[in-house]
């Protein structure tokens, strides 16, 4: 049955989600990524209701960790299988994974189960040491993937999933694990690389639009944590140059989405030559090179008639 009601919705299964139930194709953080990093064609070929034709991630045993750690801290998700194997390299092993996701079940090996296990205990004792996190995941005080629906006052519908929405809706939380370092140094740069101010951006418009209350109130929270012992974690809050960037990419992805949808034209790359602007670290590096490197000494780099002016050169302002 199609979502034809602004709202929140608790118990929307993953999959139908991600199918998009709503009455019109709406938009999403993850297509309103493609959208705006790629184009709108990629965003139509990748969304269930235009296109329908993203591939599927290949399983990968880090996937399938995360996936079950997700339904550990959450309570939701599918229906975990656990596998009695040490890997995927036996043929039983591999023709239950098969089955699990055929069923539309989480298969995941008995000693990841474990390393999932350790992972969801050692989140829960860090949180509870710090202040204005000890609450999260609480099933007394929230629930787990809300999906939120609305159609946006630019005239789209849009829809998220929420990994953990407090029933007062001020502190939303997104849980993501990671096989890399989720210290505080990397988390900005990892934020930027991934898009994933989009996702606070949305969320937040999402939300204001459903309980206007907390405008201005509103807290969207990350909560990075490592998949190798002593799994710490990091609980992480965009700064508001960030999420002002994540606010205007958002509402220009509605924008475009609008436009597209409305007029049936989802273009692509600009059909001209385009000329690539060379990243002026690599040319700063390249100069340095050529002043430091001895090996380099003497080098000849101009040709009769032709004047090869340096790199820092050409940066520099006539």
């Amino acid at each position: 049955m199609a979502i034809t009601a602004p709202g929140f919705y608790p118990d929307i299964p993953a999959d139908e989600y991600h199918a998009d139930p709503c009455v019109q194709p709406s938009l999403s953080s993850s297509i309103a990524k493609i959208l705006l990093e790629q184009s709108p064609l990629h965003a139509w070929h990748c969304h269930p209701r235009l296109g329908g034709k993203q591939q599927k991630q290949k399983p990968s045993r880090d996937m399938e960790l995360g996936t079950v750690a997700h339904k550990l801290l959450i309570g939701r998700g599918a229906e975990v299988v656990v596998i009695e194997a040490e890997n995927y390299t036996r043929g039983d092993a591999k023709q239950e994974r098969a089955e699990a996701y055929e069923a539309g079940c989480a298969p995941i090996l008995r000693p990841d189960l474990e390393i999932a296990e350790a992972m969801v205990a050692a989140a829960r004792e860090q949180l509870s040491r710090i202040p204005d996190a000890a609450d999260a995941f609480n099933p007394e005080l929230g629930q787990g993937e809300v999906v939120m629906v609305w159609k946006d006052e630019s005239g789209p519908w849009c829809r998220s999933m929420v990994d953990w929405l407090p029933n007062d809706h001020l502190v939303v939380w997104d849980y993501k694990t990671t096989g890399q370092s989720a210290a505080p140094q990397s988390v900005g740069r990892k934020i930027a690389d991934m898009g994933y101010e989009i996702q606070a951006g949305l969320y937040e418009r999402g939300l204001t639009f459903l309980d206007p209350s907390v405008a201005g109130r509103l807290k969207f929270r990350w909560l990075f944590q490592e998949t190798e012992p002593p799994y710490l974690i990091m609980p992480v809050e965009l700064d508001a140059v960030g999420m002002e960037i994540g606010r205007r990419k958002v509402a220009a992805a509605i924008h475009l989405w609008d436009k597209c949808l409305s007029s049936g034209f989802w273009p692509g790359y600009p059909t001209q030559v385009v000329q690539a602007e060379y990243p002026q670290w690599s040319a700063s590096a390249w100069e340095w090179r050529e002043t430091e490197d001895p090996m380099l000494a003497g080098v000849s780099y101009g040709r009769p008639g032709v004047v090869i002016r340096r790199p820092r050169e050409l940066m520099e302002p006539c």
